[in-house]
């Protein structure tokens, strides 16, 4: 799993875990998920951010492949 050869975690499910620092979804999805880790200041990132990284063999920066984090200021 590519995740896992990053040294990353995977939680799969609908439920959002507050402990998650990344929530995977294409880019204009919405859920209830995505918009708890939006809500709580996670990154919302897209499937290709994590198969670019496993290509590059690190984590890349998640904006660069269109992630976003929302700042609860």
């Amino acid at each position: 799993d590519l995740v896992k050869r990053l040294r990353g975690e995977v939680h799969l499910g609908a439920e959002f875990l507050p402990s998650l620092t990344h929530v995977v979804t294409p880019i204009g999805h919405q859920s209830l998920k995505s918009f708890a880790a939006a809500l709580a200041g996670k990154w919302i990132v897209p499937p290709e951010w994590i198969m670019a990284s496993a290509e590059a063999g690190h984590w890349l920066p998640e904006a660069a492949l269109g992630g976003v984090r929302y700042e609860n200021n």
